[in-house]
């Protein structure tokens, strides 16, 4: 059985006019609610600066401590023509580093950005996941341990939110 994630959220401050269409699109990520069906079907539901248990039974029963949640669409809050070209060359990057993942989309509950393919990325540390955002001109990923809080990872700044 395939695994859907579906996400939303709040975005952040912004110090550049440039970056204001993206601060739309983030409003789908900072007040985040992470809904994924497991195999068994449940919905995980993960929020900034909180603990999810499903989440790390599931990473725990694949083998995993950590993960990130990246996407490749729509760089610089640009509504793009390419993006399953962009979101192929995620994928490719991923797998040369040997990395699992499953397949997830942003969700605006109101409809105001459209839905994006991203990825939940098994066993994939902030670091690396910021250079892999930085390269797709993304401008904030989401990070989180096994036993600690869903957190908003900007990638210019290097800056970490755990609440909202």
């Amino acid at each position: 059985a395939a695994t859907t994630i579906t996400a939303w959220g709040i975005g952040g401050p912004y110090y550049s006019t440039a970056y204001l269409a993206k601060a739309i699109e983030l409003a789908l990520i900072a007040l985040l609610a992470i809904d994924f069906a497991r195999r068994d079907g449940n919905p995980i539901e993960l929020r900034i600066g909180r603990r999810s248990p499903a989440l790390d039974r599931l990473l725990e029963g694949a083998g995993f401590g950590r993960w990130a949640w990246l996407t490749a669409v729509n760089p610089g809050a640009r509504r793009a023509d390419d993006n399953a070209r962009r979101l192929a060359r995620l994928d490719a990057a991923l797998a040369r580093r040997g990395l699992g993942w499953l397949a997830g989309v942003g969700h605006d509950p109101a409809g105001e950005w459209p839905d994006e393919p991203s990825r939940l990325v098994l066993g994939l540390g902030a670091e690396v996941a910021r250079a892999l955002a930085r390269e797709r001109g993304q401008l904030a990923f989401l990070a989180g341990e096994v036993g600690g809080v869903v957190r908003l990872e900007w990638v210019d700044s290097g800056a970490t939110e755990t609440s909202r």
